[in-house]
């Protein structure tokens, strides 16, 4: 972007980092809420014991808990992303302020 400026508002994209942080929250407490509530449903085997619910059992058993594990690390990585964003903010307006000063006092 030669020649090109870029302007960042600083208090939207904070506000934005935060809400992402905020959605990362929130899926967790999903997780450990409903997540843990199918989780334990799933040891009644809901389905049923015949063969329809052990064929459903064999394939539940491969991806029922990736999914799981998957929705906690995805809430993880969610609040992780929206807090890195707000500091990476907070920081590029200490750098822009730094500069700023810097070129004042010359």
């Amino acid at each position: 972007m030669p020649g090109e400026e870029m302007r960042l508002d600083a208090p939207r994209a904070e506000r934005a980092g935060t809400n992402l942080a905020q959605s990362g929250v929130e899926l967790a407490r999903l997780r450990q809420g409903i997540g843990a509530e199918l989780e334990a449903a799933t040891a009644a085997r809901p389905w049923g014991r015949d063969s329809l619910g052990s064929a459903f059992q064999t394939n539940y058993d491969k991806y029922g808990p990736q999914l799981l594990e998957a929705w906690a690390s995805i809430a993880s990585f969610v609040q992780s992303l929206g807090e890195r964003a707000v500091v990476s903010v907070d920081r590029a307006v200490e750098t822009d302020d730094a500069s700023r000063r810097r070129i004042t006092e010359v």
